[in-house]
């Protein structure tokens, strides 16, 4: 596991969360949560090191080192909260910011140890957990090698799930390549899920992110593992 000093990039990625109308509200839920257990995590890390302005963020990912059901009630009571895919609770926070908060865990719930959790926790190795309070930073399989040399990668163990949530995946990648022009290492990972899902009958939106990924697959930008 690669593991940044611990100030390498906490201050500034605190300053850049905090720095628009849209994330209000944020630093009041993560103190409700105890921020020595709370982890941001996935596209809101990546944004900010691939130097994007922190309006572009509609969400905000929280990886949770606590019992999930002990706090849900604590958040129920002062925001509005729906559940995600896979159960977890999802905050919303004024009318532009949703933030999901979910355990260190897989897709089916089991749990994982907390320095494993982001090879689960996103489509690619990007990833990368930093803790709220003391700057820990999280990265598991050089997702910061990577986003300074503005690649990617896929990992098999976030494509262990339901036909629907991986062409969801299928999207991401797409939506990922096309925001912040990324490209990608181990893409036969998509590949293979695309070609299972092709083969298959299912719904009209899993189908719709199938022929979305095929169509954007032609172009796509490959780099050797």
């Amino acid at each position: 596991m690669t593991e940044e000093p611990h100030q390498s990039f906490h201050a500034p990625f605190l300053d850049w969360i905090g720095d628009s109308p849209r994330t209000a509200g944020l630093s009041d839920l993560i103190r409700l949560l105890g921020s020595d257990s709370v982890y941001f995590i996935g596209g809101a890390v990546r944004d900010y090191l691939l130097g994007s302005p922190t309006d572009a963020v509609r969400d905000v990912d929280l990886l949770y080192d606590g019992r999930i059901d002990r706090v849900r009630h604590l958040l129920e009571r002062r925001h509005e909260v729906t559940r995600t895919r896979f159960g977890n609770p999802s905050v919303r926070l004024g009318e532009h910011l949703y933030v999901d908060v979910f355990p260190p865990a897989t897709p089916f719930g089991e749990p994982v140890p907390l320095p494993e959790a982001p090879l689960y926790c996103d489509t690619t190795v990007n990833a990368i957990a930093l803790n709220a309070a003391h700057g820990r930073v999280l990265d598991p399989t050089g997702g910061l090698r990577d986003l300074r040399g503005r690649r990617t990668r896929l990992l098999p163990l976030g494509w262990a799930a339901d036909a629907t949530t991986q062409a969801h995946l299928l999207a991401k990648v797409v939506t990922l390549s096309r925001r912040h022009n990324l490209s990608y290492v181990d893409l036969h990972i998509a590949d293979s899920a695309a070609d299972r899902l092709r083969a298959s009958s299912f719904d009209d939106e899993v189908s719709r992110h199938v022929q979305t990924y095929t169509d954007w697959r032609d172009g796509a930008c490959v780099e050797a593992p």
